[in-house]
């Protein structure tokens, strides 16, 4: 069962420098294997025991944490929300986060895995952790039926054409 979903976001613009109006956005969603779950263990964004609250976080479940609606609709949410900012001084293509889905859907512990220092967010990658914190409740991750704890981790990738 896909554990993993990749986002591709095409925007539609001619220059880097003119973002004044938000480009248009074109989504696209790949799945890959549970093997992709074990990015960056032990690191300040997925530590090695993974808990919150005292409680276990799982990497893998039966059925996995979804937003609501499916992919579809995450991909809507994210042509709707997701927005590029014009004070980006350099062309960033992805942001790599990783977050927790509570048993109750929420989202927490939000975390830019694809650079060194976590402390340092690009504008883009503000945007992407305001736009995940903006979310709706999430259905949450089950194993033998019982809700769970989950990290879940997304790949964001950028491109103009």
């Amino acid at each position: 069962m896909p554990r993993f979903l990749t986002i591709i976001i095409i925007l539609h613009q001619l220059a880097y420098s003119n973002f004044q109006n938000p480009p248009q956005i074109i989504l696209f969603v790949q799945k890959f294997n549970d093997s992709v779950q074990t990015i960056a263990p032990d690191t300040p964004c997925i530590p090695k025991i993974d808990t919150l609250n005292g409680q276990k976080v799982h990497r893998k479940a039966e059925k996995v944490c979804e937003f609501p609606g499916g992919q579809s609709e995450f991909s809507r949410y994210l042509q709707k929300n997701l927005r590029y900012p014009a004070n980006q001084d350099d062309w960033q293509d992805r942001v790599k986060i990783t977050f927790i889905v509570d048993t109750f859907g929420n989202l927490s512990n939000l975390c830019v895995i694809n650079n060194s220092d976590p402390n340092y967010l690009t504008p883009f990658d503000s945007s992407v952790i305001n736009m995940f914190q903006r979310m709706p409740k999430w259905s949450p991750a089950e194993i033998g039926g019982e809700k769970v704890i989950y990290r879940h981790i997304a790949s964001i990738n950028v491109h103009l054409q």
